[in-house]
């Protein structure tokens, strides 16, 4: 299944790698750290077809995908990619708050003790001791704040005198044998996963501002399977989920209502989509080549136009009902940020404007340097804030800042490994 051969030490010192595994395609970024900054240096992508909703349905057309975009990644930037931190996603996905609460001690006049980074590793462990079911997985443990003797506000109480602390965090979990797959799929590939990221907690590093996560923002992620969804508020991620969702839904309307080919429906919406009829700014006929047995057909830009908003505004429709469930909506004060292939579509942003009746943008990657027309756009936003993820993991570790993540290097055993892939594939088919 895999010819790619892996180079043991060889262009790992000084890069970090993000490898975004998409529905419709897979991106893999390659950046050089300077300081505390980074460079993109290479960049790669290949067509997947082992993927459906976010979720690995074929092993070897994943691996496929990976080798290829892994390898033109590595000819751009005259380098060899070892490691990286890759991204999962999937309506598996799942979250939840929680809190956490240690005693600090009293000092000797008993007013208490000035609060270390060991107590907050501690806190935060307890937050996080929450029962999950056996077939989930942990992936982020991402503090929000915390409080001292009920003093609340703190973002990192270190040195902070106080007798209790305590932790509110956000958990984001995912079933363990979609988490297995896709480190399996890595392993076949001979790439070392770093970490596994949620989605659009790593599209969140590339396009907030610091502004918008403290008045609150939703970063909603809307790609070819999926739609992922982050809401910040107060400086704190607050909320994710996942709807199963996007912009392939476009490509099968368009399909099926034109009577297309899938591939041809893709090239139109990549084309001549629009998701909002006031925002076309062509009505030339658009013309649909045929073949050997349909001659050419010409189709009119607002009848295109009238196939896609409806879904548009349903995936819409779709975040604003999870906002609201999660009691999020009132909180997203600075609007809402897309990324993503299908928010590329013309029109997708004033759309999200009349449907959420708050402001919106286009999220596009940021604070990079080098090769920023390579990766400068909606749908690297998830590659390009894996590296930053990966920046900020290797800083805070440095610093003696995070305990929480883990290295995944392999799996349980080879038999436990085997038999949850064997009964994710079960569950699907």
């Amino acid at each position: 299944m895999n010819n790619r051969k892996r180079n043991p030490g060889e262009g790992e010192q000084d890069v970090v790698v993000g490898l975004d595994l998409g529905t419709s395609r897979t991106t893999v970024v390659i950046a050089e750290r300077d300081g505390h900054s980074l460079n993109v240096i290479g960049q790669g992508t290949s067509p997947s077809t082992g993927l459906k909703n976010g979720v690995v349905v074929n092993i070897e057309g994943t691996v496929e995908s990976i080798i290829n975009a892994v390898e033109a990644a590595e000819r751009m930037a005259n380098t060899t990619v070892n490691s990286a931190y890759t991204t999962i996603s999937g309506d598996h996905i799942r979250s939840v708050n929680s809190k956490g609460m240690i005693a600090v001690g009293r000092s000797g006049n008993g007013i208490g003790s000035k609060i270390s980074r060991e107590d907050i590793h501690r806190v935060i462990d307890t937050a996080r001791t929450v029962t999950f079911p056996a077939d989930r997985e942990v992936l982020h443990v991402v503090p929000q704040d915390f409080l001292v003797d009920n003093r609340m506000g703190f973002k990192d109480p270190v040195g902070i005198v106080g007798l209790r602390l305590e932790a509110n965090v956000h958990i984001i979990t995912a079933a363990q044998a979609a988490a297995q797959t896709i480190l399996f799929c890595l392993q076949e590939a001979n790439i070392q996963p770093e970490d596994l990221v949620f989605q659009a907690l790593a599209a969140s590093q590339s396009v907030l501002t610091e502004d918008e996560r403290e008045l609150g923002i939703a970063l909603i992620d809307i790609g070819a399977g999926t739609m992922d969804i982050a809401v910040y508020h107060e400086g704190a991620i607050r909320h994710t989920a996942v709807i199963g969702l996007g912009g392939e839904s476009v490509t099968r309307d368009l399909a099926h209502g034109l009577r297309i080919p899938r591939n041809d429906a893709e090239n139109l919406k990549l084309e001549f989509g629009c998701a909002l009829a006031s925002c076309l700014e062509n009505d030339s006929p658009i013309v649909l080549n045929g073949n050997e047995e349909r001659p050419d057909r010409s189709v009119a830009p607002d009848i295109v136009c009238s196939v896609i908003q409806p879904r548009m505004e349903e995936i819409y429709d779709l975040a604003i009902k999870e906002l609201r469930q999660a009691d999020c909506f009132a909180k997203i004060t600075a609007g809402i940020v897309l990324t993503g292939g299908a928010s590329m579509i013309p029109g997708s942003v004033e759309l999200a404007e009349e449907v959420f009746t708050l402001p919106a943008r286009l999220g596009k990657p940021r604070g990079l340097g080098c090769l920023t027309e390579v990766a400068n756009a909606p749908d690297h936003a998830t590659a390009i804030g894996l590296v930053k993820y990966g920046l900020m993991q290797q800083d805070s570790e440095i610093r003696g800042m995070r305990v929480l993540r883990r290295r995944r290097r392999g799996y349980r055993s080879k038999n436990n490994r085997i038999e949850n892939i064997k009964r994710w594939f079960t569950d699907i088919f």
